[in-house]
């Protein structure tokens, strides 16, 4: 399991959060998660200290996120 460190908006202001995850597409998934994340700045694996800039839209994510969501449920 990773630690990821996810620089991010929350009330206006730049703050930091961690979460531990196999994969990060599962991290990106419990930050998003978090109403209070206003946008994300940039992730870091804590172990290999490998850094991304994040340049997308959050609320893109979201939208897909819960579009996905809703499929599982149908199915």
């Amino acid at each position: 399991m990773q630690e990821y460190l996810f620089r991010v908006i929350i009330d206006g202001n730049e703050d930091t959060l961690k979460t531990w995850s196999d994969e990060i597409h599962f991290a990106i998934d419990n930050i998003i998660s978090l109403s209070l994340v206003e946008n994300i700045i940039s992730i870091k694996e804590v172990q290999s200290s490998q850094t991304w800039s994040f340049t997308g839209n959050i609320n893109q994510l979201r939208k897909l996120r819960m579009e996905l969501v809703k499929r599982n449920l149908l199915e």
